[in-house]
This record gives C-alpha cells, structure tokens and sequence, in this order.
C-alpha cells in the first residue's frame, strides 16, 4: 500500500488533533481529574508495567499528586503548552513539551483513577508524530500509527476469541447488567434506565448486539492489507464507544481521535482548504 502524501497537511492536522487534546483536557477539568484537583489520593495501583514504576521510581506521584501547588503547576504548564503547540505548529520544543507532560498525565490518570484502563492507550504517543517535521518522516510515522490503531482495535477482537468471552452466548447479557445495574439502581425513571430496563427483559437483543459489534472489532483487520475500508473505520470508531458507553457504561472519549488516522488525502485536501478559507468555510456551513 502506498504511503499517503500528506505532509503538506501536518499543520492541519496538528491543530486538529492539539486541539481535541485540549478538549479533553477541559473535560478532565470539569469533572475534577486533573492533577491539583484530585486531594492526596491515597491509592494507586501499577502492577507489573513498568512505565508506571518509572512514574514512582522518580517521585512524580509525590510531585504531582501529593502535592497541591506542583500539581497546579503541571496542569498550567499541561494547557500552556498544548496552546502554544497549536500556534506554533513547527516549533519541535512546544510540541516535545506537551507530547512528554499528557504522556506522564495519561500515567498518573491510569495509576489513581482508573487503575490501568485503556482511556489513553491509543493516544498516549500520537502527540510525538509531530516532532518530525520532514514531510517524508511524518507521513512514514502517521502510515505506522495507523497501524498501531488497526492493530489496537483487532487485537481487542482476539482477545475475546482467545479468553473465550466471543463463545461465552451471554457474555453481551452479563456484561450489560453487570455495569448498567448502577444507573437503574440510582434513578429508575431515567430515560436511560427505562430503556435498560428494556433491553434486560429482552436479552436475545443484547446477545444479537454483542455478536453485531465485537466483530466491527475485528474488521480492522483488514487494514493491515488494504485503505479501501479507511472510509468504514473512520465512523467505525466513534460508532463502536458510542454504542459501548450506552450498553457498557465505557466512555473511551479520547480514543475517538483515533478515526482523524483513517482521513485519506483527498479529505485532508478539503479539510485543509476549509481550515485555511473562513470563507470557505461558511459556504461550506450554509
């Protein structure tokens, strides 16, 4: 498969994708997970992965979490350098900055509050693609990350298969009470709780669902061999967490940048005009 020409685009989607970072950042604001506004978290967990040892092993959850002002400092220093990233898009400090302060904040995130979950895993490197400002070197890192993304998504697939949840005929069912029953419990009337409600005295719909979607997972692999799908996989995405969040309660919101890997260079053509046009734009709007 040929490698997408699409250096000439980099700016765009820099400013694209710093900015979702910076939407993300505000989202973890509103619902007080940065780092000054978690309180001395007392426990953490980091098993057996060894990025997060090093995150210990040099104090950063002392530095960071334990501490009010350091964490305020981060977090300042976190959006300071994500919005100067945006406004000087070929300046490898600015970028270098923010990709090394959202990779130890993704760390931490995993460590004290979700305990190794998989929110930033897609996302956590896309930040070091533009160090590179070498039209060649950049468009050979995005083709890779691409792959890694393809990669991700099939590798959830095979994970079912090989652990045996893709033969389990309920699996769906049980997964679906297990982590919906919370909602229903503490407000039955909710638009949200009705329908899970409904969906519980009918399962055969939840085992249909479940055997419609975790499929879609394995679709990606495919794009290891052809861009034909990119189309497909660019919804398929945001398709999959959107429907995970409403059925699993599994809100993977920054892993929905992850489709902007499947945009073609045709689309990234007109993208770029409307982002360079306001003009353009506005007739593209009405």
């Amino acid at each position: 498969m040929a490698v997408r020409e699409l250096g000439l685009y980099r700016t765009s989607i820099l400013r694209i994708v710093f900015f979702y970072f910076l939407v993300v950042l505000l989202f973890r604001f509103i619902h007080y997970q940065l780092p000054f506004q978690l309180q001395n978290p007392p426990l953490f967990i980091a098993n057996f992965d060894l990025a997060f040892w090093f995150f210990n092993y040099f104090g950063l959850k002392d530095i960071l979490y334990q501490n009010y002002i350091g964490g305020l400092f981060f977090s300042v220093l976190l959006v300071a350098f994500n919005v100067l990233s945006i406004i000087y898009t070929k300046n490898r400090w600015f970028i270098g900055i923010f990709a090394i302060l959202f990779f130890i904040y993704a760390l931490g995130y995993n460590i004290y509050l979700t305990h190794s979950s998989h929110t930033f895993s897609g996302v956590i490197l896309l930040p070091f693609c533009f160090l590179f400002l070498k039209k060649t070197n950049f468009e050979l890192l995005w083709e890779g990350y691409r792959y890694y993304v393809c990669w991700i998504y099939l590798s959830a697939f095979l994970m079912k298969v090989y652990f045996g949840a893709f033969f389990q005929f309920n699996f769906g069912e049980l997964t679906f009470k297990e982590n919906i029953a919370w909602i229903i419990y503490q407000d039955p009337e909710n638009w949200r709780s009705v329908a899970s409600s409904f969906f519980i005295r009918n399962p055969i719909l939840l085992i249909i669902g479940y055997y419609i979607m975790i499929p879609l997972e394995g679709l990606f692999g495919i794009g290891f061999f052809t861009k034909k799908m990119d189309k497909i996989f660019l919804l398929l995405i945001p398709f999959i967490h959107i429907v995970f969040y409403f059925f699993i309660d599994v809100l993977f919101f920054e892993q929905m940048l992850l489709s902007i890997l499947f945009i073609s260079t045709t689309q990234w053509k007109k993208i770029n005009h409307f982002i360079k046009s306001p003009k353009a734009l506005l007739n593209f709007l009405h």
